[in-house]
């Protein structure tokens, strides 16, 4: 038995998903954690069944089987052996490392943000993952926007990556500039959407009243954000999980995709970001040019 910890944003729980169905497919008998959501002191919430995913969940005494009883699950992670064992932890999210794949009666901890984890299942995943449309106003109007012009989305995550000595300086004012004016020399007709979870800061950034500013998917709703990065025919990222599998669930064969070439501060991310997709540093300098 493989169980694997659910946990972080749907961004993050859709590559934990990935890694569960490759383990299915490779033959394991996978099973997720759902019990971190279910502490009052986390933020997130699981998501993955808004977009229509059926997942095995782990039984609580599944669970403790791992390891021997004690007081605290994690406690005893640290002092038993049989524990340490059995619980493998990640020790870098954007590297691959092909053991994830070959582990047996472990239990997992990571996020696994490669499309290295989830090769074979590639299409299988493209098929799972289904949104519900939104019907309410202001998203049905955009998306006939979205359909009807050569759209772009651009990604602008501040939130908690400001000051965030990990995630902060990546996207800098100069990335979103240098990336914005990549996709116009292939695209001259280009029409940016601009998704945001601080559409203030973005518009200070850009600063450009012909782009359209969506602001309204808050909360429960803020998946839809993802769904609408999707339907765009080219992406501008932000360093972010949400932003990743927005452009990667966008099913246009002539996507034209823009990334930064940094996802973290102080770790390799070798892995992370596809080499279909061009990098821009956050000084805003080409430092990949895309090939298939």
């Amino acid at each position: 038995m493989i169980i694997i910890r659910f946990q972080g944003g749907i961004g993050n729980q859709l590559f934990q998903y990935a890694l569960y169905k490759e383990l299915e497919y490779l033959g394991k008998d996978v099973y997720a954690d759902l019990s971190i959501f279910n502490r009052i002191e986390e933020p997130r919430k699981f998501e993955l069944h808004k977009l229509g995913i059926r997942i095995r969940e782990a039984k609580i005494e599944e669970v403790r089987r791992m390891c021997p009883p004690g007081k605290s699950l994690f406690a005893r992670v640290k002092k038993n052996t049989v524990c340490r064992k059995r619980f493998i932890k990640e020790k870098n999210s954007y590297l691959f490392d092909s053991r994830f794949l070959e582990y047996d009666n472990k239990y997992l901890i990571g996020y696994w943000q490669t499309e290295k984890y989830f090769e074979d299942v590639v299409q299988q995943l493209r098929g799972e993952i289904n949104f519900v449309p939104p019907t309410d106003e202001k998203n049905v109007e955009i998306l006939k926007k979205i359909h009807s012009s050569n759209s772009v989305s651009v990604h602008m995550r501040f939130g908690d990556y400001v000051n965030n000595p990990v995630y902060d300086n990546i996207c800098t004012d100069k990335y979103y500039l240098a990336a914005i004016e990549e996709m116009r020399k292939l695209h001259e007709d280009a029409v940016f959407y601009v998704i945001s979870d601080d559409t203030e800061k973005a518009r200070e950034v850009l600063n450009r009243d012909d782009y359209e500013y969506v602001d309204w998917n808050r909360g429960d709703n803020s998946y839809y954000d993802m769904y609408l990065i999707s339907q765009c025919r080219h992406n501008i990222l932000a360093n972010s999980s949400f932003s990743w599998w927005g452009t990667w669930l966008n099913e246009n064969e002539d996507k034209m995709v823009i990334a930064p070439s940094v996802w973290v501060n102080g770790t390799r991310t070798d892995d992370v970001v596809s080499n279909s997709w061009i990098k821009i540093s956050p000084e805003g300098e080409l430092v990949h040019e895309c090939h298939v």
